[in-house]
């Protein structure tokens, strides 16, 4: 597993990539969820290998959060560059991203028939800034 460091009063503090955001006690249930990670490819890069993109160089990540029972009306969600929060009268999950995120550009859809959120979060480059 990978791990990231968190600040926390000034302290470091490590966490297992993945681990909840908060120790909140917390007594609604975790829901079901996956993290992947998803890379943007083109045939230049399939069949080509042309871009320089390589297994480890990733565009975005997609979280997936089983929520059964739940309607999309319910649901409370706050993401952030580093974590996520979703809320519902029945579930809590406070999770921390496994890489920095660009939220504002994030985007968030309910699949009705599976109860499911999916979060689509393009991935914080290192080189952002420059033009």
């Amino acid at each position: 597993k990978q791990w990231y460091q968190r600040r926390v009063r000034g302290d470091t503090e490590f966490l297992p990539e993945g681990a909840p955001a908060e120790n909140i006690e917390e007594h609604r249930e975790q829901p079901e969820y996956d993290v992947r990670f998803k890379q943007n490819v083109g045939t230049e890069d399939v069949f080509l290998g042309m871009s320089g993109k390589t297994e480890a160089s990733n565009d975005e990540i997609v979280v997936t959060i089983d929520l059964p029972g739940t309607k999309s009306s319910d649901i409370d969600l706050n993401v952030t560059d580093e974590k996520v929060e979703c809320m519902t009268p029945v579930y809590a999950l406070r999770l921390h991203l496994p890489k920095p995120v660009v939220s504002a550009q994030g985007g968030a859809q309910w699949v009705t028939d599976k109860h499911q959120l999916r979060l689509t979060l393009p991935l914080k480059k290192e080189f952002d800034f420059l033009p």
